[in-house]
This record gives C-alpha cells, sequence and structure tokens, in this order.
C-alpha cells in the first residue's frame, strides 16, 4: 500500500484542475462498482474526453483505488498495443479524486503519442544497460544468455510516449542495482533508478 500511496501524494500536490467545467460535467464514481468497471463508465463519457483526448488510444488499463479519509484516489496506468502485445505505459498516469463519488480534480499525464518503434533489439539494449550501470555482474558475453532481465514496456519521456527496454541490471551489491530504461528505437538511456531504496529511521534516545 505504501508504495501507491507515496506517489500518489506527491502526484495530488501537483495536480491541477485542467477544465472545471469539464471536472463538474463528470458522473460520481460508483461505491458499489468495480474500479475498473466504474473508470470505464466515466472515461467514455463527453466530459472525460474533453479532459483527455489521447485517453482513446488506450487499449486498455490498469487501476487503483487508495482511501484517504473521506477522499478516494484512484490511479489509472493506460496500456498500448505493440509487436510484443498490450504493454503498460510508465509514468502517463492518469489520478482522479472524489469524494463521495464526486470527482474533485484530476491529473492528466502525457498524452499517449507513441513516437518511435520497436526496432532495438533486446540483446542490443541488454548490452547499453549494463554498460551504464558500475559493479555489475554480467559481461557482455554472458547478457544475452540471461533471460529476464529485460522486458518491453512503453515511457513517457520529454519526447513523447517511448518504445523501451526496462532492465533491471545485477549488480555485486543490493544498493547499486539498478532498472534502466533504453530507448527501444535510438538505443538511448531513457532513465536509472535504484531497485532497492534504504531509509533511515530517525530515533530519540531517552535518559531515565
Amino acid at each position: 500500500m505504501l508504495t501507491f500511496a507515496l506517489p500518489i501524494l506527491s502526484l495530488l500536490a501537483t495536480a491541477s484542475q485542467v477544465d472545471k467545467d469539464a471536472i463538474a460535467a463528470l458522473p460520481p464514481l460508483s461505491e458499489s462498482a468495480s474500479t475498473k468497471l466504474d473508470v470505464t463508465s466515466l472515461t467514455a463519457t463527453a466530459a472525460w474526453k474533453s479532459l483527455d483526448p489521447s485517453w482513446s488510444q488506450a487499449t486498455d488499463f490498469e487501476a487503483q483505488d487508495l482511501r484517504l479519509g473521506k477522499l478516494r484516489v484512484t490511479r489509472l496506468m493506460p496500456r498500448l498495443l505493440s509487436p510484443h502485445g498490450v504493454l503498460p505505459v510508465e509514468g502517463a498516469d492518469r489520478v482522479i479524486t472524489s469524494r463521495r463519488g464526486k470527482v474533485l480534480r484530476t491529473k492528466i499525464g502525457q498524452p499517449l503519442l507513441v513516437t518511435g518503434q520497436f526496432s532495438l533489439p533486446q540483446e542490443r539494449a541488454l548490452l547499453r544497460a549494463i554498460g551504464s550501470v558500475r559493479g555489475g555482474v554480467l559481461t557482455s558475453q554472458t547478457a544475452i544468455q540471461v533471460r529476464g532481465l529485460a522486458r518491453p514496456v512503453f515511457f513517457a519521456s520529454d519526447r513523447g510516449i517511448r518504445p523501451a527496454w526496462r532492465v533491471r541490471v545485477p549488480t555485486l551489491r543490493l544498493q547499486d542495482a539498478r532498472d534502466v530504461w533504453v530507448d527501444a528505437d535510438s538505443g538511448d538511456i531513457l532513465r536509472q533508478e535504484p531497485v532497492a531504496r534504504f531509509h533511515t529511521a530517525v530515533t530519540t534516545e531517552v535518559q531515565p
């Protein structure tokens, strides 16, 4: 739950009402229907299409709910069709905040317009990713023999929605392990982030 709650709180802090009239025209969310069925009905309305014209490009989506007191925060991750099947679009979430069904605000992610294609072979993406991370345990010779390290996704970047290979690069130390997004068209490194995150707890010593 925490892995969902923290990004959502960040999105809420930056959420903006793109079109107040369109938001006001959105139908209420149901408390009884399943989240996906509920959202499917909402995103089919003219009001939603006004807020998010490119949503119709989504082949499918994943939906998650979070309750914050009386608020309901619903996060949608769109999925797009590709030569590798229907893939998630990472970094282009839509967020709907409601209270007792009434939609209060929305956060619309990047337009779902794909630029580029899956032209870079997975093996070359693996080599690019491994070469960008220090302390990796794989060499160029062993990388192409290992399965399961790379998977195709779409990634929201400043160049639009890009086809990408998301590669998990193993390292000798856990804190050095990285997920690397390699552009599946150009071969550029789109993003890196640590696989593991470590938090330091603040403690106070009380003397008797």
